[in-house]
């Protein structure tokens, strides 16, 4: 109904785009400390460094805040998991997204200041949003009867 790719949406699929959200973004840590060694010192500013920050912190309010909708029309509206599941699937990837965008701020920052440090504080924050955003639909409905 919501979907329009030819593949349907299933908990195992969901599961699998969980786990690679996670994944990319130990491997921004992993190209971030394999790119660190060649980057010649830079001067960062720190003008730069708090708007990226502030970047990550509105990054991480959508993740939250973007969904909601579509997660209470699935709440709502939703009898079964497979009822749900398309539109379950596509709110949680814009949350995923939204909170893997922090990882990826902190990787541009290390291609700016060359420092590992925002590379590594934004992953483990993103990475720490991501793996507690664990999909759920079971739970939605059970919250929502």
């Amino acid at each position: 109904m919501y979907q329009s790719s030819s593949q349907p949406a299933s908990k195992r699929t969901l599961n699998v785009i969980w786990l690679a959200f996670m994944a990319a973004t130990v491997f921004y840590v992993g190209l971030g400390i394999y790119m660190a060694g060649g980057l010649p010192p830079k001067e960062g500013s720190p003008i730069l460094a708090v708007a990226f920050g502030m970047a990550a912190m509105v990054a991480v309010i959508a993740g939250f805040r973007l969904p909601e909708r579509k997660l209470a029309h699935c709440a709502v509206h939703g009898e079964t998991v497979e009822d749900i599941l398309p539109l379950y699937q596509t709110a949680m990837i814009i949350r995923w997204a939204a909170f893997e965008s922090v990882a990826v701020m902190g990787w541009v920052l290390l291609i700016v200041t060359s420092s590992l440090l925002p590379l590594l504080v934004g992953a483990a924050f993103s990475l720490i949003l991501i793996a507690t955003s664990k999909p759920d639909p079971e739970g939605l409905l059970r919250r929502n009867p």
